[in-house]
C-alpha cells in the first residue's frame, strides 16, 4: 500500500531502458515486491500491510539463512571449489533453495531473498504516512552507505538492524555469517538499506522521476 517506490521504480526502469549499452552489470527491479499485499481489500480499502490470513507482516520474520550457510559451505569445498566471494554467493542462493515454505507469504519472501541475495546492494523501497525522505541503512560503515544518503537526499539515515528480521536485513545477515565462517576470505557484504520516500499522500509524478534519477546517480558513483 506504498504507491510512491512503485512510481519511483517504474520511471527508474523506463530510465535505463533508455540508456543503450549500459549497465555492465546485472540491476534486478521489483516496482511491486507484494502482490499478496497488494490484492487485499476490507470493504473497498486497501490493507496490504500484514497477510489478512496469517496475520504476518509481509516485511518481517524473514527466515534467516545462516543456519543453512554452514552445510553449504562444507559441499562447496568437498567439490574442491575455491572460496571465494561468487562461492560465497552461490552458497547463499543454495541456502535459500533449501527454505521449505509452508504457506503462500513464505514462499513470496524466499522468492524475494532468490532475487536479491547475491547482489552487493540491497534497496528496499518505501514510504512512512507523513515524512520527509529518509533511510535506514542495516550496515552504516559500509563505504557506499554515505554515498546512498547523499544521491537519494536523505535528510536522515538511521543505522541498525531490527529485532525482527525484515528483508534487507534477512540480506545481509548471511554475508555477516559468511566473514565469520570464512575469515581467510576476502569478503564485502552487500550494502542492506530500507529508503523512505516521503509520505504516502505526498506523491508527485516529477519528484518520483527526480528519485529515480537519484537512484541511477548512486548506480554510477559505485559503478
Amino acid at each position: 500500500d506504498e504507491l510512491p517506490g512503485m512510481v519511483i521504480l517504474s520511471h527508474l526502469v523506463r530510465l535505463l531502458q533508455e540508456r543503450e549499452g549500459e549497465p555492465n552489470g546485472e540491476i534486478i527491479i521489483v516496482p511491486c515486491a507484494n502482490p499478496i499485499g497488494l490484492s487485499q481489500r476490507i470493504q473497498g480499502y486497501h490493507a496490504g500491510r500484514a497477510d489478512l490470513g496469517l496475520g504476518g507482516n509481509f516485511n518481517r520474520n524473514f527466515p534467516d539463512l545462516t543456519p543453512l550457510l554452514g552445510a553449504q559451505f562444507a559441499a562447496l569445498r568437498s567439490e574442491g571449489l575455491a572460496m571465494n566471494g561468487e562461492a560465497v554467493k552461490r552458497a547463499m542462493l543454495k541456502a535459500v533453495s533449501a527454505l521449505v515454505p509452508k504457506n503462500e507469504l513464505d514462499s513470496l519472501k524466499q522468492v524475494l531473498l532468490r532475487l536479491a541475495v547475491d547482489a552487493d546492494f540491497v534497496l528496499d523501497v518505501h514510504c512512512a504516512d507523513e515524512a520527509v525522505l529518509y533511510a535506514y541503512v542495516s550496515n552504516p560503515d559500509h563505504p557506499a552507505a554515505d554515498l546512498l544518503s547523499r544521491y537519494i537526499g536523505s535528510l536522515a539515515t538511521i543505522g541498525g538492524v531490527p529485532e525482527l528480521t525484515d528483508f534487507p536485513t534477512a540480506c545481509l545477515l548471511p554475508w555477516r555469517a559468511a566473514q565469520e565462517v570464512l575469515p581467510d576470505v576476502s569478503i564485502t557484504e552487500c550494502l542492506s538499506a530500507t529508503l523512505e520516500y516521503r509520505g504516502s499522500k505526498g506523491l508527485r509524478d516529477d519528484v518520483a522521476i527526480e528519485d529515480a534519477r537519484g537512484l541511477i546517480g548512486f548506480m554510477e558513483a559505485v559503478g
